[in-house]
């Protein structure tokens, strides 16, 4: 089960809606996440509603990308035989987001996704050593997929490890499912290998990015 809700009701008790969001997911033992829900002023309704209950929350640049079957021929990059599916992570891996900002929140997030068959969790190894991660999270009710998790261990950063496993997941994806593949980043590196793969940034400008987290 994904952790990540989005109010998209704004009229009558906004804190009411909230509160039910938030025992839904710490009954169900989740990080409560909520998203943008893409409506005019949402941000300035939502955001002290949120601090009443403990969300913190942040604001981001227009940051989604989009990948588009057929853009690129990523099916055939050639399958990396060092890219493992994990199912029951172990804490060398968790190791790997130590010190990265938001670290605590993606180690309980994946703990927490792992058991669900849609979630997919790829580790790139250098030998026998974790190097790179990346997530696919399948969200069928919608048609759409998330990548999230992309990380490189501090020692493996610059060797196109991020390009390797991000190509990888979105292969082994399209040969499982025909969902639109969806992602948010905001510095340039990673926005490069993105468009790189073949994703492209929704240009829609009236769209407000933000999110808040709660933790239990």
């Amino acid at each position: 089960m994904i952790n990540h809700a989005v109010i998209t009701d704004l009229t009558g008790n906004i804190e009411d809606k909230i509160y039910e969001v938030t025992k839904f997911y710490l009954y169900m033992g989740l990080t409560p996440v909520i998203y943008t829900p893409f409506r005019i002023n949402a941000y300035e309704k939502m955001l002290q509603p949120l601090k009443t209950f403990g969300y913190t929350v942040a604001r981001y640049p227009a940051g989604g990308f989009y990948y588009y079957p057929g853009r690129k021929n990523v099916d055939k990059y050639p399958i990396a035989k060092n890219i493992v599916r994990i199912r029951n992570a172990d804490q060398e891996i968790f190791n790997l987001f130590e010190g990265d900002e938001g670290s605590e929140y993606n180690v309980e997030t994946i703990k927490k996704l792992l058991p669900h068959k849609e979630f997919y969790l790829w580790v790139l190894y250098e030998g026998s050593k974790p190097a790179a991660t990346a997530s696919v999270n399948l969200i069928d009710r919608y048609g759409c997929s998330a990548v999230d998790h992309v990380y490189t261990s501090p020692e493996f950063r610059n060797k196109g490890y991020a390009t390797t496993i991000v190509k990888h997941a979105v292969n082994m994806h399209n040969k499982e499912s025909n969902n639109l593949i969806f992602l948010y980043a905001y510095k340039e590196q990673p926005i490069r290998i993105y468009k790189n793969i073949g994703f492209v940034k929704m240009t829609d400008r009236r769209l407000d990015f933000w999110n808040a987290w709660r933790m239990s």
